[in-house]
C-alpha cells in the first residue's frame, strides 16, 4: 500500500507539473497527452499495487474529478485544447469499464487494454 501512495503522489506531483508547464506556454495538446500516457502506466501498475475494489474506487474518482475540473474550468494542461472534446472524462471511463470486464478474468488483459 506504500508504493500506491508514492504512486498516487508522484502522479498528482506529474499533474501539478504538467498544469505549471501549460502556465509558461506548453499546449495542452502536450500536457494532455503526456497525462493521458501516465494515466495508462499507472493503471496498469494497478493490479500489483491494489484490489480490484480499490481500482474501482479509483476509477470513478477520476471521472468525478476529471467531469468536476472540466465544468469549473480548472486544470487547463488537460481540458483547454483548441477543440471541443470529452476524451478526458471518457478516458476513465473506459479504464474503469476494462477494470469490471477484464480483470476478473485475468488482470493482465486489463493491464493490455489500459495501454492501449
Amino acid at each position: 500500500m506504500k508504493f500506491f501512495f508514492l504512486s498516487l503522489l508522484a502522479f498528482f506531483g506529474l499533474l501539478g507539473l504538467l498544469e505549471w508547464g501549460h502556465g509558461k506556454g506548453i499546449p495542452a495538446e502536450i500536457t494532455r497527452k503526456i497525462m493521458h500516457m501516465a494515466g495508462g502506466l499507472f493503471a496498469f501498475s494497478l493490479p500489483f499495487i491494489v484490489s480490484f475494489y480499490v481500482a474501482i474506487s479509483l476509477g470513478v474518482l477520476s471521472f468525478i474529478l476529471l467531469f468536476v475540473t472540466q465544468k469549473k474550468h480548472i486544470l487547463n494542461s488537460i481540458h483547454k485544447v483548441p477543440r471541443k472534446t470529452s476524451g478526458a472524462v471518457l478516458f476513465p471511463i473506459g479504464l474503469l469499464l476494462s477494470t469490471i470486464i477484464f480483470w476478473p478474468i485475468d488482470p493482465q488483459i486489463f493491464q493490455i487494454s489500459a495501454l492501449v
